[in-house]
């Protein structure tokens, strides 16, 4: 696995401990699979085979968000932010 991949990792996980470990099984199986050195865009094909993986997973947690809830995360979508509850924010 090439060092870019590992970096491309880690900045799409923020370096949460399951969802790096859940991506990088993805990429590691892609390169098993493909018998090949695995490289940034490797990553960028298993993120979305995670995605798709946890489609399920995502629907129910979506579903199970208020309305408020939702409002919130549909914001914080279109302008990130590490203080979502500040008055700037909101």
């Amino acid at each position: 696995i090439e060092d870019a991949a590992i970096e491309r990792i880690l900045a799409i996980t923020a370096g949460h401990p399951h969802d790096t470990q859940e991506l990088a099984h993805f990429v590691w199986d892609r390169g098993v699979r493909l018998g090949k050195l695995v490289t940034s865009s490797d990553v960028e094909v298993a993120l979305l085979d995670v995605v798709q993986a946890e489609d399920a997973h995502y629907t129910t947690l979506w579903d199970s968000l208020s309305r408020a809830q939702r409002a919130v995360v549909q914001a914080l979508v279109v302008e990130p932010t590490t203080s979502p509850f500040s008055e700037a924010f909101r």
